[in-house]
């Protein structure tokens, strides 16, 4: 059914000079579904499905709608500042001196691989190990050698990205002996050729295989960050590989920054940029700034369970109270969706606090800490921002500001939506009223008619009554006239009518 504009109904009145009211009814509706009227039903119905999608707007105004109190505001921002403080003494900064670490997990990965690939290699003698690193990568890079280029810089060379890129473009290198990559000296992206061309393999499905095979081979090689005659020392990481081939976009602008760009992120993975002190940040620094991500997640993790687990127990108190739940069998009288701590915009803007307090103490100590270290120096104190800030933290942050403003922006066209909802209800309402005092005005003039036809009937009634008293009198009158010889025919009959007559009576 169309929305109702306008007056829904109006009255027409007229009367004749018989002074006869007469009364319509006139819908001023949209028809609908070619119906010549608005009828009774047809408005009852639309009012109860008012009333449903109203108090489904209720309910979702409910659920946008803020409810948080000065003890929730309190309790996160106090779960803010704890984990901020944690932040600051468990997390710490990033070093590029902890690539150790990320080399120390590779080694081992490397040489897991290498065993589990000798194992099924007839040419290894059977229950061999490789117990070192060295012998591992020497191992794998004999077996496979990717088709690489002569230069030695794999952040360059896109064959050697862990990448669907980098796939792709190691598999058509090692088919057609010609390689891709950034130029430095060119300051372009171009075919190049490579150190050696062809795959062994007897068709192109073999072929293929084995360049995808090469391909991973090389990669687990060159993890390791071991110089390697065929292979070069290290690979870039997800990150690194990320934005040189992002970088690609943009390299026919008149601008000079993507080149900049570019020879950024080259002395940033050969460990050339302040800060660096020669660790390159290749794959195993991108490992290391994994687990100090997965370190920065922890604290953001234990400041939502903090702030999380406070609106649950506070809100399973109270929606005891209110239902008056004595046993664990009444629990199910709960209204678990007023307890469960998602898919509400308390629980949104309490994480919203608490997370904005934890980033405001992060960045703060990494700010104050900056500017002690870097002396003044403006590249030195980004540097050591960079190094001390809490991406995870930030990142949430903005997350919690960006779902309490769609929030926002919901609960708004919600409270539009239910004025115009209340409008139409209060108009259907009206309508309905309306119809009522027509059929009300209508029955009036039933009656009236049926009034004056009664009144009709009494006066025919009347003449009718009139005329049989008028023909009783004559009829008496005959008899009376001839009664007497109707006794001479009928000796006896005037005692008999006499008789008739006095019982009659």
């Amino acid at each position: 059914m169309k929305k109702v504009s306008e007056p829904i109904v109006d009255l027409k009145t007229q009367i004749d000079n018989n002074e006869e009211c007469e009364i319509e009814v006139i819908p001023v509706v949209e028809k609908n579904n070619n119906e010549d009227d608005l009828n009774s039903t047809l408005l009852n119905q639309r009012l109860r499905d008012l009333e449903i999608e109203l108090n489904d707007r209720t309910d979702k105004i409910e659920k946008l709608e803020s409810h948080a109190d000065g003890l929730d505001y309190a309790v996160a921002a106090a779960s803010g500042v704890l984990t901020g403080i944690l932040d600051i003494f468990f997390v710490g900064e990033f070093s590029l001196d902890g690539t150790p670490w990320g080399t120390e997990k590779s080694e081992k990965f490397v040489v897991n691989i290498a065993n589990k690939t000798a194992a099924k290699d007839s040419a290894i003698p059977k229950g061999h190990k490789f117990d070192t690193m060295p012998k591992a990568m020497e191992y794998l890079g004999n077996k496979y050698s990717a088709n690489a280029a002569s230069s030695v810089n794999h952040l360059s060379d896109f064959s050697f990205h862990p990448s669907l890129l980098g796939l792709v473009i190691s598999v058509i290198s090692q088919l057609s002996g010609m390689t891709y990559g950034w130029n430095p000296k060119l300051g372009q992206f171009c075919w190049g050729a490579a150190a050696a061309s062809g795959v062994a393999g007897a068709s192109i499905f073999e072929k293929f295989f084995r360049a995808i095979t090469t391909w991973g081979a090389n990669l687990v090689c060159g993890i390791s960050g071991v110089p390697n005659a065929k292979l070069g020392k290290g690979i870039p990481g997800p990150i690194m590989s990320m934005f040189q081939e992002g970088s690609s976009a943009i390299t026919k602008t008149d601008s000079k920054a993507p080149i900049h760009f570019k020879n950024s992120l080259d002395d940033m993975f050969r460990g050339k940029l302040n800060g660096q002190n020669g660790v390159p940040f290749d794959f195993n620094s991108e490992l290391a700034f994994y687990a100090h991500l997965g370190k920065q997640a922890l604290v953001v993790g234990i400041n939502e369970v903090i702030v999380r687990a406070f609106y649950f127990i506070r809100h399973l108190i109270n929606e005891i109270k209110l239902e008056g739940v004595t046993s664990f069998k009444e629990l199910r009288k709960i209204n678990w969706s007023n307890v469960v701590p998602f898919k509400n915009r308390t629980i949104v803007r309490m994480l919203t606090v608490s997370m904005a307090t934890l980033t405001a103490i992060d960045t703060a100590d990494a700010a104050i800490r900056a500017v002690a270290r870097s002396g003044g120096n403006g590249a030195a104190f980004l540097t050591q921002f960079a190094l001390r800030i809490n991406y995870v933290g930030i990142g949430r942050t903005i997350i919690a500001c960006t779902w309490d403003g769609i929030m926002g922006v919901r609960l708004a066209h919600n409270r539009n939506r239910r004025i115009e909802l209340y409008n139409e209800y209060i108009s259907l309402n009206n309508a309905k009223m309306f119809y009522k005092q027509g059929e009300l005005w209508q029955l009036a003039d039933d009656v009236d008619k049926s009034i004056n036809h009664t009144m009709d009937l009494v006066k025919q009634n009347e003449e009718y009554m009139k005329q049989c008293i008028v023909e009783t009198k004559e009829d008496i009158k005959t008899i009376s006239d001839n009664i007497d010889k109707a006794d001479k025919h009928n000796e006896g009959l005037k005692d008999d009518i006499k008789d008739i007559l006095k019982w009659g009576e």
